[in-house]
C-alpha cells in the first residue's frame, strides 16, 4: 500500500528522516512510505483551444467518415536539416514555456542572425522579437518559415474544429542541411526519416499522457485504411507517416552516376514500410535518379536550383514546353542575372556561389518543362511501391516524370495516387483523379483554394467518391495563408463541423483572429475553412468533409479491394458469414455502393455489423446468417445469437490469431 521511489541506476533511493527531511540513501534501507494528497501545488500553464461543444463521431466503426483531411504536414520537422534549424517544437515534457521559445540564434542582434528565417523572407537583415510564449508577437506567422506551427494543442484545437485525418510526412534536405552551419542531427535523408519516425510516435504516447493513458489520447498513428476508418469514427484523428525526401533510398544521380541499385529501393521500401510509412514521394526538390524536377518558381527557385547543381551536378535542364498555353508545364525558372534589383542584389550574390568554370544556365522562353523524364529506377521504384500497396505521391515530379509515372500507373489501373499539396499541373490533376485517386490543392490564401476547388471538382470522375483534402505543409518552409481582408469576413464565435462551438484562439497573452492574423498557426485552420464557407458557401465545406473517405476508398483499392462494382450486387456477396471482419467483407465482395450506420450497402442488399465491428447478418441470398426480408431486421433471440457467436469468434481470432 506504499510506494518507494528507487532510482534505474546506482543503487540509491528517496529516504525520509526523522525530521520529515528528504534525502537519498541505499535502496536496500528505504522503505516503503505512505503518501498524502497535497495543496498549493504549481500550475503549468498552457495553450488553450478555444473550441466548445460535441466533437464528430461516427455512428459505427465501419460508416462514411465525415471529417477535414490534411494530407500535406509536416509535425516532426523541428528534426530536420540538422536539428538546430527550426525553432520550437509540438512538445516538451516540461509544458509550452519550453516548447514554444526562439532559436538561440536569432536572439542576436533583434533577429538579424537569423539567417535562414531572413532568407525565405526575402530580407538578409529583417528583425523579429524572438520572444515566444507568453507574448508571441511577431511568431508564429504565416511567412515566419522557421518557427514551430504545429503545437500540440494547436493541434488539437483543429481535431476540435473538425480535423479527422493527417498525412505526417517526414521531410529532409541532404543539400540545405549541409549548407546550413548549425547541427545536431546527421544529414543523411534516410536516417533523418527514422529519427522523424520515433519523434512522432513520441507525440502519439505525449498526447496520450494528456488525455487519461496508453490509447486515450485524440491522435492514433494508423497502417491501413480498415484501422483508420475506426479512428476516425471513434471521433480521433487518423495520423497517416509518408515520407518528402529530395534523395529517397539514397537514389541520388550525380552527373548521371546513380547513387542506388533496385536492390537498395527493395531494401529501404521494406524498411519504410516497417516504421508505418505508407506514402511517398519519389522526387522533391532536385532530380534524382529516379527522375526530373518541377523546379521551384521565382527567387527561391534559384537557390533550388543551386541546390540541383549540387546534388545532381547540373543546373536544371528546361525546354522550352506549351507554346499553345495548355497548362502542361513546370514552374518557371529564372536565374541570378535575369532577378537583377528585384532581389536588391543576391543575385549576385548566389552567382557567385558556383564553382570556378560553372555557367549558369540562359534559358529559353517560358514556359519551361524539365527535359529529364522518369528513369528506369524510377519505373521500378514506382513499380515497387505500387506492389506493396503504398501510396504514390506525384507532386513536385517534372511534367515528363510525372507523365511517365502515370502512365505506368494506369496501365496497373492502381488508385494508390494523391497530389498532396498543389505541385503539379491541371493535366496532372485531372489524371489522378480519373484513377480515383485524391488532390489536395496547396491550402495557402482562401481566395486561391477556393480557385483550385472549382478546377478539380469538374473532373471528378463517375464511380468514385469525390473528396477534397487541403495541402498545409506547416513547418515544411512552405507560407500559409495570408488575411483575405475582403468582404463578408469571419464573425465569431461560429458553428464547426459536427456542432462545436469556435471562438478566437487565445495563446498566452495574445488573442489570433483568422481575418487579422491569416493562419499563424496550425490551430486556425478551422478559421479558415469557415473563410472559404464565406466565400464558396456550403458545398466548398460539404467536398472538403468529405476528403477522408475519399482518401480511405483510394487507401482500400490500393491494398487490393476491388473498386464498387454496378449493380446488381457481386455474387461474391454470398460469401459474407457472421464474425467476418470489415476488411475480410471488403476482400470478399468489394467496395460497397454505400456505408451508412451499420451497414455495408451492395445495391439492393446489405451487411449489417454488430458494435464490435464483425458482421451480424447479411440479405444476399444464400448467404448464412441471412436478414429475413420479412422483418427488415434480425429477430432478437438470432440477434443476440449471433453477436454472441460472433464476439467469441472475435475474442478466439485475437488471442490465437492476430498478432499482438
Amino acid at each position: 500500500g506504499g510506494i518507494a521511489l528507487l532510482a534505474a541506476a546506482g543503487g540509491t533511493a528517496v529516504e525520509v528522516a526523522a525530521d520529515g527531511a528528504l534525502g537519498v540513501g541505499p535502496a536496500a534501507e528505504s522503505g516503503e512510505r505512505n503518501m498524502t494528497a497535497a495543496a498549493g501545488c504549481a500550475e503549468l500553464p498552457d495553450i488553450g483551444t478555444g473550441v466548445t461543444g460535441p466533437h464528430l463521431t461516427g455512428a459505427s466503426s465501419v460508416e462514411e467518415v465525415r471529417g477535414f483531411l490534411d494530407s500535406h504536414l509536416h509535425i516532426t520537422a523541428f528534426e530536420f536539416l540538422g536539428g538546430r534549424a527550426h525553432c520550437g517544437r509540438p512538445w516538451h515534457p516540461y509544458g509550452v514555456t519550453y516548447a514554444l521559445v526562439d532559436c538561440p540564434d536569432h536572439g542576436i542582434a533583434g533577429g538579424s542572425a537569423a539567417v535562414m528565417e531572413n532568407f525565405f523572407g526575402g530580407d538578409p537583415l529583417a528583425q523579429h522579437d524572438p520572444v515566444g510564449w507568453p507574448s508571441f508577437r511577431d511568431w508564429p506567422a504565416p511567412r515566419s518559415l522557421t518557427h514551430e506551427q504545429t503545437y500540440h494543442r494547436w493541434l488539437e484545437r483543429a481535431w476540435r474544429g473538425g480535423l479527422r485525418m493527417i498525412v505526417n510526412l517526414f521531410t529532409d534536405n541532404r543539400v540545405l542541411c549541409d549548407v546550413y552551419p548549425l547541427h545536431q542531427n546527421s544529414c543523411d535523408e534516410m536516417a533523418s526519416a527514422h529519427l522523424q519516425a520515433a519523434r512522432i510516435r513520441e507525440l502519439e504516447r505525449y498526447v496520450d499522457a494528456q488525455h487519461g493513458g496508453p490509447g486515450e489520447g485524440w491522435l492514433r498513428i494508423v497502417t491501413d485504411p480498415y484501422q483508420a476508418r475506426a479512428v476516425m469514427n471513434a471521433g480521433k484523428v487518423a495520423v497517416v507517416l509518408g515520407i518528402e525526401l529530395s534523395e529517397p533510398f539514397g537514389c541520388r544521380s550525380f552527373l548521371g552516376q546513380a547513387g542506388c541499385t533496385t536492390a537498395d529501393i527493395d531494401r529501404q521500401l521494406d524498411e519504410l514500410h516497417a516504421l508505418g510509412v505508407r506514402q511517398l514521394f519519389a522526387i522533391h526538390k532536385f532530380d534524382n535518379a529516379l527522375g526530373g524536377v518541377m523546379g521551384d518558381p521565382g527567387t527561391q527557385g534559384v537557390l533550388v536550383n543551386l541546390g540541383n547543381l549540387d546534388s545532381a551536378g547540373h543546373f536544371i535542364d528546361m525546354e522550352t514546353c506549351d507554346e499553345e498555353g495548355t497548362g502542361v508545364h513546370d514552374n518557371r525558372q529564372v536565374f541570378p542575372a535575369d532577378l537583377g534589383p528585384e532581389i536588391g542584389g543576391l543575385g549576385g550574390a548566389l552567382g557567385g556561389l558556383t564553382p570556378p568554370g560553372v555557367v549558369v544556365p540562359v534559358y529559353p522562353p517560358p514556359e519551361h518543362c524539365n527535359s529529364a523524364g522518369i528513369t528506369e529506377l524510377g519505373r521500378y521504384a514506382i513499380g515497387a511501391m505500387a506492389d506493396r500497396g503504398l501510396i504514390v505521391d506525384v507532386d513536385h515530379m517534372g511534367v515528363r516524370a510525372r507523365q511517365g509515372a502515370l502512365d505506368l500507373l494506369e496501365a496497373r489501373r492502381y488508385s494508390g495516387v494523391v497530389s498532396s499539396h498543389g505541385w503539379i499541373s491541371p493535366d496532372g490533376e485531372r489524371r489522378v483523379l480519373g484513377l480515383g485517386g485524391v488532390v489536395s490543392p496547396y491550402a495557402g490564401g482562401s481566395t486561391g483554394f477556393a480557385d483550385a476547388w472549382a478546377r478539380t471538382r469538374q473532373w471528378a470522375p463517375e464511380g468514385y467518391v469525390y473528396g477534397l483534402g487541403y495541402g498545409a505543409d506547416s513547418n515544411g518552409l512552405g507560407t500559409q495563408g495570408d488575411p483575405r481582408h475582403g468582404p463578408n469576413p469571419v464573425t465569431y464565435p461560429f458553428e464547426g463541423l459536427g456542432g462545436t462551438t469556435i471562438d478566437r484562439q487565445v495563446s498566452g497573452s495574445r488573442t489570433f483572429d483568422v481575418n487579422v492574423d491569416g493562419v499563424a498557426h496550425y490551430g486556425l485552420y478551422p478559421d479558415w475553412i469557415e473563410d472559404l464557407r464565406h466565400i464558396a458557401g456550403d458545398e466548398i465545406v460539404e467536398d472538403l468533409a468529405r476528403g477522408p473517405e475519399a482518401y480511405l476508398q483510394m487507401w482500400e483499392r490500393a491494398d487490393g479491394i476491388v473498386r464498387a462494382a454496378a449493380c446488381p450486387a457481386p455474387p461474391s456477396l454470398a460469401q459474407v458469414r457472421p464474425g467476418m471482419t470489415a476488411e475480410e467483407v471488403l476482400r470478399t465482395a468489394g467496395q460497397p455502393t454505400r456505408r451508412a450506420g451499420d451497414a455495408f450497402t451492395y445495391c439492393d442488399e446489405q451487411v449489417r455489423f454488430d458494435p464490435t465491428g464483425l458482421v451480424l447478418a447479411t440479405t444476399a441470398p444464400g448467404a448464412a446468417g441471412e436478414i429475413p426480408a420479412t422483418g427488415g431486421s434480425t429477430p432478437l433471440p438470432l440477434a443476440l445469437l449471433l453477436l454472441a457467436a460472433s464476439s467469441a469468434l472475435r475474442w478466439w481470432r485475437v488471442r490465437f490469431v492476430r498478432p499482438g
